[in-house]
C-alpha cells in the first residue's frame, strides 16, 4: 500500500498551530493522550459482536474471556490514543486529575513495527489507519496527519471506538514533571476528525457485511487472530486453518 497523496502531503493546507498543554481544561476531541490499554481490546470487542460468531460458542466464549481479561488493570501498557469526545480535566487542590470513561481510538505499532502490514491478521488490516510518517496508506487511501508529527514511522490508529475505563494519564508522550517548558499537545485537526469518524463507520459496516455474507468469516478471523498472537486455547481448532484470511 504505497502512501497516497493528499492535500496535506502536497502542502496545500497548513497544519494547525501548536497547542500548549498549559492550563488546558479539556482533553479535546483530536488530542493525542496517554492511556494504559491493550491493543487486543477493540479487536476482541468487534469479534464478539460480529454476525455469525455466536454460531461457534467456543470461539464466542473465548472473545468474552479475553475481553474480561482486559478489565484487569495489570493488562495493557501506556500507549497513545486519540480522544473522540472531549472530557473535562478536573483540577483538585491545584492538581489535574486523570479522567476515566473516555471514548478513544487506541494507537499502536504492532510488535514495535516489526510486523509488516501484510502479516497482520485480517481483522487488524481491516481496521488500522496509518499515521504519518508511516509510509503506508489504508485500503481506501486514508491516512492521518498528527501535528506535531508522530516520531514513530510504524504508528497506526485502530479505527474502533473504545470507551476506556482507564485513566487518561495526560498528553502523549507523558512529559517530565520537572521540565522547564510545557509539552506541545499533539492533535488531529477538526476536518481529519470528521473524516476519521466517517471511515470508522464505513469500515465497521463493511466488516458486518462480510460477516453476514459468510457466517464462517468472523470465526476464521478470530482463529487467525489468536494463532498469530499466541492466544490459542484448547477450545480453538488451530489445525488446518488458512492463515491467509481473505
Amino acid at each position: 500500500m504505497p502512501y497516497s497523496p493528499c492535500s496535506r502531503c502536497e502542502g496545500i493546507d497548513t497544519l494547525p498551530p501548536p497547542i500548549s498543554s498549559t492550563g488546558i481544561s479539556k482533553y479535546r476531541a483530536g488530542f493525542i493522550c496517554a492511556v494504559n490499554e491493550s491493543l487486543g481490546r477493540p479487536f476482541e470487542s468487534v469479534l464478539q459482536e460480529s454476525p455469525g460468531i455466536d454460531r461457534y460458542p467456543l470461539v464466542h466464549q473465548e472473545c468474552a474471556t479475553n475481553i474480561k481479561r482486559f478489565t484487569d488493570l495489570r493488562v495493557g501498557k501506556c500507549r497513545p490514543c486519540i480522544v473522540l469526545k472531549s472530557r473535562n480535566v478536573i483540577k483538585r487542590d491545584g492538581v489535574y486529575t486523570p479522567q476515566m470513561n473516555t471514548f478513544v481510538c487506541l494507537m499502536g505499532t504492532f510488535n514495535n513495527g516489526k510486523t509488516p502490514y501484510e502479516r497482520l491478521p485480517r481483522i487488524c488490516r481491516h481496521f488500522v489507519i496509518p499515521v504519518r510518517p508511516n509510509p503506508l496508506s489504508g485500503p481506501d487511501g486514508f491516512h492521518i496527519h498528527v501535528s506535531p508529527e508522530m516520531s514513530n514511522a510504524s504508528q497506526y490508529i485502530i479505527a474502533i471506538q473504545v470507551n476506556t475505563e482507564r485513566f487518561i494519564e495526560g498528553i502523549w508522550p507523558l512529559g517530565d514533571p520537572g521540565a522547564s517548558s510545557p509539552p506541545i499537545v499533539r492533535h488531529v485537526d477538526h476536518r481529519s476528525m470528521l473524516e476519521l469518524q466517517t471511515i470508522m463507520t464505513e469500515r465497521m459496516a463493511e466488516w458486518n457485511r462480510m460477516c453476514e455474507a459468510d457466517h464462517e468469516f468472523a470465526m476464521n478471523c478470530a482463529i487467525e487472530y489468536r494463532v498469530r498472537h499466541g492466544f490459542t486455547g484448547a477450545c480453538l481448532p488451530t489445525q488446518n486453518i488458512d492463515l491467509a484470511c481473505p
